[in-house]
Order: structure tokens, then C-alpha cells, then sequence
């Protein structure tokens, strides 16, 4: 395990995943992939999950469990143990979903994984918060453009974005 992933502040392993399963984000994450699995299963599909963060990584882990997209995280937040985003459940469900995907080369479709929160308002911030200001904009180099989507076989892109 990454040193930065046990420092100061953060939990410790056994902590992280008690906690992770307490969260009951991974069965969320299995209702969307199976609404989703028809939708998948022709496919050449890129599905943007625009969701809060650990949803979409649990959805993307399930489709990739089930053969359905490799999962492909862009959630440039850094963790910082205090932060305007909070990181550690996002940091649990990644380490804890990376020990279940599949490595198949060959999966017919993508799932790309962003945080919906990503650049959320922080009103009225106070010139003494001492928090890390960790939130972030896309930009056209995060994801690929469409011509290189349509070369890796992408017909369609599918978007589930937070309401």
C-alpha cells in the first residue's frame, strides 16, 4: 500500500474497509450496472459516469466484474487529510474495488468515472479555512476526443450524471 494512503489522519486498513462496507455504496453501485447491462450489451459504448465519486467507482468496478467495460478513473483530487473535497471514502472504495477487477484486455465497452463534486461552490469561505483546496476542472485532455473514441470501436456515449 501507498505510505501516502496510511498517512497522518487517514484510517488504517482494517478501518477503511469496515467502513467501506458500512457505506452500502456497493450495492448501489449493482443496481446501476444492472440497469445499465442491456444498455451494454451490443457493445462500442462509453459510459461517463458524472456521479459522487465512490458510486461511480463501485458502478464501474460491477460492469468491469461483469465483463461488461474496463473502468477508467479521472478523479484528479488529491487527499489531503483535510481537503474542501473529502477523499477518504473515494481513496477506501478504490483500493478496495481494485482488488476485484478483471484484467481482460478486451472488453467490448468503457466506463469513465468523474466526481460530480469535482468543482462544487464553497460559499462564504472563511480567509482562515486551513483546508486544501483540492477541487479541479476537466479539461479536453482528461478524456479522449471523439475521433480516437471512434477508433478504439466507440459508436455512442452514454452519460449518468449526478442530479
Amino acid at each position: 500500500m501507498s505510505p501516502l494512503l496510511l498517512a497522518a489522519g487517514r484510517q488504517s486498513d482494517t478501518d477503511r474497509q469496515s467502513y467501506s462496507r458500512r457505506v452500502g455504496q456497493s450495492s448501489a453501485g449493482r443496481a446501476i450496472a444492472d440497469k445499465l447491462a442491456d444498455s451494454l450489451a451490443k457493445g462500442g459504448t462509453a459510459v461517463v459516469l458524472d456521479l459522487e465519486a465512490v458510486l461511480g467507482v463501485h458502478v464501474a468496478a460491477h460492469l468491469n466484474r461483469e465483463g461488461l467495460a474496463h473502468a477508467v478513473i479521472v478523479i484528479p483530487s488529491w487527499p489531503y487529510d483535510e481537503a474542501v473535497l473529502p477523499t477518504d471514502e473515494v481513496v477506501d472504495a478504490l483500493i478496495s474495488q481494485s482488488r476485484r477487477l478483471t484484467a481482460a484486455p478486451d472488453l467490448p465497452n468503457v466506463a469513465f468515472v468523474l466526481d460530480a463534486q469535482r468543482n462544487q461552490s464553497v460559499p462564504h469561505r472563511a480567509s482562515g479555512d486551513r483546508r486544501a483546496d483540492n477541487r479541479y476542472r476537466l479539461s479536453t485532455v482528461d478524456l479522449p476526443n471523439l475521433a480516437r473514441l471512434r477508433a478504439a470501436g466507440i459508436r455512442r456515449v452514454l452519460k449518468l450524471a449526478h442530479p
